[in-house]
């Protein structure tokens, strides 16, 4: 089976890098994934793929989802 081609390339790893960073539950799960990328250093991975979103950041301080 022949996956699609993705252009850029570089979109899909931003893709999961992002996917990453909005799903990890803990700092161990988000060190994994960027270590999946390959990155040697997670904060190779902070840097490069943006910010926490606002409600991301306002559940992780608060440890309440949105709608609660």
């Amino acid at each position: 089976m022949e996956l699609p081609s993705i252009k850029p390339k570089h979109a899909f790893r931003h893709m999961l890098a992002r996917h990453a960073a909005n799903t990890s539950t803990s700092v161990a799960e988000f060190v994994a994934n960027s270590q999946n990328l390959g990155h040697t250093d997670v904060l190779t991975t902070l840097r490069s793929y943006d910010q926490i979103s606002r409600e991301r950041q306002r559940e992780l301080i608060t440890g309440r989802k949105p709608d609660e």
